[in-house]
């Protein structure tokens, strides 16, 4: 015969109590072995006894060993098996194990499951129960009658009345999970809106964390007086053309941060403002950089990359690297790294530089990096600009540069803590990008936290320090 647990789902709240450990065809009634079986090891904290497990005859043994269970089982589900009803008629073993189920002993925790089902308090767990006995065609009554002992152990039992509880079970079991679905999709939908609701209730008490590149924010507070954590992430732009396409002439506000040659800078807000907001207000959700005109460079820059380890010899430099280098020099493409050292554009965004030319070869600069949001330290990215035209990266230092790295290096350190003083020297990176984007020497200089991406890779970038 065949038993069946149908419909279980996890609970919301814990996982863990969705778990079930199952034992069938125990027959314990074989050499009385109910109290020796009794201290099987437990895997969760729900049981099912899926049929066969004794006999309802050995009332008091059984009812021992469901009690043992109940002493370490949050739950019992007790499905009835052919060989429970040995010895009985069909209502007098449901009426026993009924009557056993609710033994002071079993403290209310064992479930008879014929044709129940049982909804575990406060969570989406549910358990449809019965036994669904099987199925015998009509031209196999004769057959069956004579070779399974059902029919002469259990008092009155013939196959019309084995299939009439079978097509009893099915039915029962059809109604009940049909119904056990409608109430999830029910719950389902009062669930999404419920938590809909609660999101708008949401009440700020403080900030606890954001990434480095602002994108995901947590936060504590309350809903209806409860704590609640509300974590904020930006999603990721659609892909369809027809929406991009739109976005650069939907933006509701857009602020300039800088230009300076084709490149400038831009913060905006994609959505409405809200009511009453003024100037002052103006909280942006995303960086625009606009490259105009840009050039097949730019494209190729900003296109994906195949990424590959090389390792450089000195006549690979030779022969290859530095006339590329030059070739992307002649291009002008570094005439916004000059106009900011000649102090033509950026001005205001300058943080410390030498005085200009009065350092000779040593001048520098420090300003904010363009991909820099400046407002979000965890993610300080800025750069350090040398005034001399001849390093086009670190293969051009040498030996007697190292002095000049280290004042270069302190200078930076301190000019960036005197600006943000909410960082400590401890928390910057200085470093170097070989391949560099464009081929004047420069240095980098980050928060700590700010999230190592493809341009903290190591072989990408190289500390600034006296073993450089």
């Amino acid at each position: 015969m065949r038993r069946i647990l149908s419909n279980v789902w996890p609970r919301a709240a814990a996982a863990n109590h969705g778990q079930i450990q199952l034992l069938s065809d125990l027959h314990l009634e074989v050499g009385q072995q109910y109290a020796s079986y009794a201290a099987f090891p437990q895997t969760a904290p729900y049981l099912l006894l899926a049929g066969d497990v004794g006999r309802l005859t050995d009332y008091q043994p059984y009812a021992a060993f469901l009690a043992a269970q109940a002493a370490r089982y949050d739950r019992v589900f007790l499905v009835l098996g052919n060989h429970e009803f040995w010895g009985l008629r069909y209502e007098a073993a449901i009426d026993t194990a009924r009557r056993l189920c609710a033994e002071p002993a079993l403290r209310g925790r064992v479930e008879l499951m014929h044709r129940r089902r049982w909804d575990c308090p406060r969570t989406r767990l549910s358990v449809l129960g019965c036994t669904l006995w099987s199925r015998i065609p009509r031209e196999a009554f004769a057959a069956v009658r004579d070779k399974v002992r059902d029919f002469r152990r259990i008092e009155g039992w013939t196959p019309e009345e084995h299939v009439r509880h079978h097509e009893e079970d099915v039915a029962w079991l059809r109604d009940e999970n049909s119904e056990t679905q409608e109430k999830m999709s029910d719950e389902s939908l009062d669930l999404k809106a419920a938590s809909e609701a609660a999101v708008a209730k949401f009440q700020l008490e403080r900030v606890l964390n954001q990434d480095q590149a602002g994108r995901r924010t947590s936060l504590v507070g309350t809903v209806d007086g409860k704590p609640a954590l509300l974590i904020l992430e930006r999603a990721t732009f659609p892909t369809t053309e027809g929406y991009l396409g739109r976005l650069p002439g939907s933006l509701a506000r857009l602020q300039n941060l800088g230009a300076n040659d084709v490149y400038s800078w831009h913060m905006a807000r994609a959505g409405a403002d809200a009511a009453g907001e003024t100037a002052a207000d103006f909280y942006p959700d995303l960086k625009i950089n606009l490259i105009y005109p840009c050039t097949e460079s730019h494209v190729k820059k900003y296109s994906k990359q195949g990424v590959r380890f090389v390792t450089e010899t000195p006549a690979l430099y030779r022969d290859k690297i530095r006339p590329y280098m030059q070739s992307k020099r002649d291009q002008g493409r570094l005439n916004w790294v000059f106009n900011i050292i000649e102090g033509h554009k950026e001005v205001e965004d300058i943080i410390y530089r030498t005085p200009l030319g009065a350092a000779g070869d040593e001048g520098f600069l420090l300003l904010p990096d363009l991909n820099w949001d400046r407002s979000t330290l965890d993610a300080l990215h800025l750069l350090g600009l040398v005034e001399r035209r001849d390093l086009w990266s670190l293969r051009d230092l040498k030996k007697k540069h190292i002095p000049w790295l280290q004042h270069m290096k302190a200078k930076l350190t301190d000019a960036t803590v005197a600006t943000y003083p909410s960082i400590e020297a401890d928390q910057l990176k200085l470093y170097v990008h070989y391949q560099p984007t464009y081929y004047h020497f420069h240095i980098h200089i980050v928060h700590v936290a700010l999230e190592a991406g493809a341009t903290q890779a190591t072989g990408k970038a190289r500390a600034v320090d006296p073993g450089l």
